[in-house]
This record gives structure tokens, C-alpha cells and sequence, in this order.
């Protein structure tokens, strides 16, 4: 860790211990606090441990956002915005391949729903199916005739799986 200063209190020096304290004042990059989602900074940080059951989660906070605690009540309160920022940062820095980040794969992922949705709902809207707003009483008292090709339909969408 390359912070000059970290505030730790007493109850995580106790459950940590030296050589726990070492580790994860080593593991942490002061970088963002993990709170508000701002620079850290030069001011001295604070180092909070959530734990849910046999699991521990270290992470560094400035002192105002959050004091360093041990919190083992399985429950964990985050900034949803900033964790949706640091969620969204992590996934276009991170990449499956020579040419796709998971942005770009989730992105695909997305486009393939919305197209497999949109033959499927086309198709059944083609085929005569129930939907919303389309109620009769028997099929018997209707003849169908379909005004797009169904089966092609169904084939281009199990082709873009959702």
C-alpha cells in the first residue's frame, strides 16, 4: 500500500492481528474511496472489514464517509451509484478477449434478447396467439390466416437465443 497513514481501530487490529493487519494494508490500493467513490487523497484513510459468514471483505474509506469498524452483521451498505459506477468501470476495463470487453459482451448480450423478443413477439403475433389486448372468446370462431411466413419466424429466433 503506498498511503502513509491509515486509521484502524482497535477492534479490527484485535481480529485481524498483526500479521491480518500487514496483509490487507498491503492488498489495498488507495485509490477511490470505497463509500463516496471521490480520491482518497493524502489525508490519512480509514479501513473498514465487512464480514458475511466465513468471508471477510477489507476496504480503505476516508475517516467522514466511514470510520474504520468491524462489521459482521451479513449485511453490507453500499452507494449504489458509485458502486454502479465502479461495476460499469471494471466491466470496460476488463477484457475476454483481443477484441471484447465485458461492456461489449453484455452489450451483445442485450441486443440478442431484444432481437430474439422481437422475432418471438412477431411470430406470435403472426400465429394468432393471446397477448395483451387480444382476447376471444373460442379459436374456433376464427380463422387464421397467418399474413407473415411463422415457422421463418421462429427459425430466425432460435437463431438469436434470449
Amino acid at each position: 500500500m503506498v498511503h502513509d497513514e491509515v486509521s484502524i481501530s482497535a477492534d479490527v487490529r484485535a481480529r485481524l492481528g498483526l500479521a491480518g493487519t500487514e496483509a490487507a494494508t498491503a492488498s489495498l490500493w488507495p485509490i477511490d474511496c470505497q463509500s463516496c467513490g471521490r480520491p482518497l487523497g493524502q489525508d490519512p484513510v480509514a479501513l473498514a472489514v465487512d464480514q458475511l459468514g466465513p468471508v471477510g471483505w477489507a476496504s480503505l474509506h476516508h475517516q467522514g464517509c466511514r470510520a474504520s469498524e468491524w462489521n459482521d452483521s451479513g449485511v453490507i451498505a453500499v452507494n449504489p451509484r458509485y458502486q454502479t459506477h465502479r461495476i460499469n468501470r471494471t466491466n470496460a476495463a476488463t477484457r475476454l478477449d483481443q477484441e471484447m470487453t465485458v461492456t461489449d459482451a453484455i452489450a451483445r448480450r442485450d441486443a440478442l434478447r431484444q432481437r430474439h423478443a422481437l422475432y418471438t413477439a412477431v411470430a406470435d403475433a403472426a400465429s394468432g396467439r393471446s397477448g395483451p389486448g387480444m382476447t376471444r372468446q373460442m379459436r374456433s370462431e376464427l380463422h387464421c390466416v397467418a399474413a407473415l411466413p411463422v415457422s421463418e419466424l421462429r427459425t430466425a429466433a432460435d437463431r438469436h437465443p434470449g
